[in-house]
């Protein structure tokens, strides 16, 4: 048995990370699979190598602005 994906990227969000946006997510899990889904993307293009994304839960963003 496979699992699907939880979460598949959007045009406007695989654009926005390309240009090196900031994506906020209401939990870690979300942000984790945004990640997932961003590298594979990345990869499934052909890409070896490329920039961490900024990809966080938006309490870990506020925590971390508090620092």
């Amino acid at each position: 048995m496979t699992l699907k994906p939880l979460f598949h990227p959007s045009t406007e969000l695989s654009a926005a990370l390309d240009a090196g946006a900031a994506v906020l997510t209401p939990n870690r899990r979300l942000s984790r699979a945004v990640r997932a889904a961003d590298n594979a993307r990345r990869a499934s293009r052909g890409e070896r190598a490329w920039p961490s994304a900024v990809i966080m839960p938006l309490r870990q963003y506020w925590h971390e602005r508090w620092q």
